[in-house]
């Protein structure tokens, strides 16, 4: 899991790394919208409002160069240039690489 290795990077290791990660494990939803949906299987994320969820987040997130939120990330700018199209194209190629089920 890549949350658990990111985690060990910024000094989360040990039974606190594996609390986390059995935490994250075994999770299901379901959609209510005048009828419950079945249960499916959650791969990826952090449970909503829980406490811990902002921070594991950010931990995730924190390898990200440009602009960060505390539950989303954005990618922009002007790119009036050549050189700032190339910036921008790195950047998007990096967040491809990041992102989960890669």
């Amino acid at each position: 899991m890549r949350l658990v290795s990111k985690m060990k990077t910024v000094g989360i290791r040990g039974c606190i790394s594996e609390w986390i990660w059995n935490w994250l494990q075994g999770r299901t939803q379901r959609v209510a919208g005048g009828i419950l949906s079945e249960h499916g299987a959650v791969r990826s994320g952090v449970p909503q409002r829980s406490v811990l969820g902002p921070l594991l987040f950010l931990i995730y997130i924190n390898d990200l160069d440009r602009v960060k939120f505390a539950d989303d990330t954005k990618l922009g700018g002007p790119a009036n240039s050549l050189e700032a199209t190339k910036v921008i194209q790195e950047d998007f190629n990096k967040i491809q690489k990041w992102k989960p089920g890669k």
